[in-house]
């Protein structure tokens, strides 16, 4: 039961960081808020490997890994998974802010 609870836990830090996560492990320095992140990195049209940045309110509160210009890699909370989905339609669409590259 205990390593289940620490496995949950580490998933679910994972999730919420992604990108930080697969920045560094790629080597590259990267704060840890989707909005620290989206103050770190240069407007750009979205191509694999940029940050793809959401509002759902007021300021930027998510941010995925673009694959290509329209499909990114994210955690999604109502899946409670990390996916891959469409950021130019459905919710994703309507929440969209920017990409940006480092």
């Amino acid at each position: 039961m205990a390593s289940d609870c620490r496995f949950m836990t580490c998933f679910f830090i994972f999730q919420k960081n992604i990108t930080w996560y697969v920045y560094n492990a790629l080597g590259k320095s990267l704060p840890r808020t989707a909005s620290a992140q989206y103050g770190v990195t240069k407007r750009t049209a979205p191509t694999a490997g940029d940050l793809v940045f959401f509002t759902h309110g007021s300021g930027i509160q998510h941010v995925g890994i673009a694959v290509d210009g329209s499909t990114m890699i994210n955690a999604n909370s109502y899946y409670g998974q990390v996916v891959k989905e469409s950021f130019r339609s459905g919710y994703g669409g309507s929440c969209y802010v920017a990409a940006g590259s480092l």
